[in-house]
């Protein structure tokens, strides 16, 4: 059965580029090895990370990444079955929304993404979740 966890959590210390592009190649190393797909956020120290695969391969996955002790505060946002994968076409789908402030002054510009990543935002927004995800899978 297939199986979609998605989980929020916070970086301990600033989190350089160059270090998000090194946990990402690991994370699809891995990933791929385990069958796993998904797609990792990054937003001023924030990560939301979407797993999909075999339940029983995502959930240990899943209590792993809870154990690492580079982030803090780590929360399920969603955990359910699927019957397909959102994110199949990579082993690991990758965001950084850290960027140029200016954007607020552009016409059309959603302030959607101004909103912290955090466990208190996700609770009173629950399908921030899935808009979230599906926004950054194209």
């Amino acid at each position: 059965m297939l199986y979609s966890i998605v989980y929020t959590s916070q970086a301990t210390t600033p989190v350089a580029t160059d270090t998000l592009l090194q946990l990402l190649d690991a994370a699809r190393a891995a990933n791929s090895k385990l069958d796993v797909t998904g797609m990792l956020l990054y937003r001023d120290g924030a990560f939301m990370q979407a797993l999909e695969g075999e339940e029983h391969t995502v959930c240990r996955l899943a209590e792993k990444i809870s154990q690492d002790q580079r982030h803090r505060g780590y929360f399920v946002c969603s955990r359910k079955a699927i019957d397909k994968r959102q994110f199949g076409d990579w082993s690991m789908g990758f965001r950084n929304l850290d960027g140029d402030t200016s954007l607020p002054d552009l016409p059309g510009y959603s302030k959607f993404m101004n909103q912290p990543l955090t466990r208190e935002t996700i609770e009173r927004n629950p399908s921030m979740v899935s808009k979230l995800l599906l926004a950054f899978r194209n």
